[in-house]
């Protein structure tokens, strides 16, 4: 199934747990909730009870049409350029363009004689787009602007009024991708040849799509039911002042890295109390969710081997692409441990695990 908590790929790196000699097994660490005896910790509701089945799900003719409409977009790759007329928002543009700061300097990284965007979905200053807004190719723009405060592009140029000549070169046109025999064979893997077949291939995907997201919404809606209903009676000694300073450090560089001063945030949030009442909060939720998730674990009689732990780590990893455990290690500047208890990624898995078992249980037919 999909996973519960999306968070979790922020990581933008996969390990591929694959060596020379063979597959290599990750041995989940649980500490301390591997230890707990949780009818200490938490009151768990019938969630038997619970009405969590998949509703049929069904595709319809539009959306198999706005799927190939979809793939038609992308395989466009041949473009025409017209050199007359208007621009508006929504056109992929080429553009010639040199700003002036008020003391008569343009530095570098303001001026372009090539530079292409879409209207209106480019990641320009206030006006700038806007200002091109109706332009007739060919025809010079001034743009009387002023950088944000801050810029953080470049703190140098915060707050500074800037004067942008802008001459659209050309307007770029994608020649679209005829939904003809070659598309369709290559398109679909060779399981089409005409496009009612295409159509019904397209359908079928579609179909399979819905139905697990259906499954993973129902598996969803069960677990919200189960921790609506669940009642936490304690939680393990020092966890919640270990989590809070975990998160504290997480949120901390989060921001900074962003290129935020620490102290600027915690401004902008109300103050340095305000945030700590809030991610303490957030620590308590956290450690509630794991309990409730180790609890039906442990009522379920659920364990994993090394294996199948491994298993299941790897399909939150291998989406980004590193190639193995050092690769990982290089990119990220962490540890495979680091990453994993980083986004209580053995809760995660045992979450998935636990509510297939449920689910197959309450529904074994599905």
């Amino acid at each position: 199934m999909k996973k519960i908590t999306a968070v979790l790929m922020i990581a933008l790196l996969a390990v591929c747990f694959m060596t020379g000699c063979g597959e290599e097994k990750v041995t989940p660490n649980l500490s301390p909730y591997d230890t707990l005896d949780y009818a200490e910790y938490v009151e768990l509701p019938d969630y038997m009870s619970f009405d969590f089945k998949a509703e049929p799900a069904e595709v319809t003719d539009e959306q198999v049409q706005a799927e190939i409409d979809s793939r038609l977009k992308a395989a466009s790759t041949e473009t025409n350029e017209i050199t007359e007329g208007k621009v508006e928002k929504g056109d992929t543009v080429r553009i010639s363009f040199k700003g002036t700061l008020e003391d008569g300097s343009s530095p570098e990284g303001m001026n372009s004689d090539g530079y292409e965007l879409t209207l209106g979905e480019a990641s320009m200053i206030d006006g700038f787009q806007e200002g091109i807004y109706g332009a007739t190719i060919g025809e010079p723009v001034t743009l009387d602007l002023q950088f944000p405060d801050p810029y953080t592009m470049n703190e140098e140029l915060s707050g500074k009024p800037v004067t942008f000549e802008v001459t659209v070169l050309a307007k770029i046109e994608t020649i679209q991708q005829e939904l003809d025999e070659e598309f369709i064979k290559k398109d679909s893997e060779d399981k089409a040849t005409n496009e009612e077949e295409y159509r019904d291939y397209i359908k079928t995907l579609l179909q399979a799509d819905a139905d697990d997201q259906a499954l993973f919404d129902a598996k969803t809606d069960l677990y919200q039911q189960v921790v609506a209903a669940s009642n936490v009676l304690k939680r393990p000694e020092g966890e919640v002042e270990a989590k809070t300073e975990s998160l504290k450090e997480q949120y901390k560089n989060y921001v900074e890295t962003n290129g935020v001063q620490w102290e600027t945030y915690l401004e902008n949030i109300g103050g340095e109390e305000e945030f700590n009442k809030g991610i303490t909060q957030l620590a308590e939720t956290q450690i509630d969710n794991k309990l409730v998730v180790f609890g039906l674990c442990d009522k379920e009689g659920l364990k994993l081997s090394d294996a199948d732990y491994t298993e299941e780590l790897m399909s939150y990893v291998t989406a980004a692409g590193a190639e193995s455990i050092k690769d990982f290690e290089e990119k990220s500047g962490m540890t495979i441990d680091g990453f994993i208890d980083m986004y209580d990624l053995n809760a995660e898995i045992y979450l998935t695990k636990v509510l297939d078992k449920i689910y197959d249980a309450k529904y074994p037919q599905e």
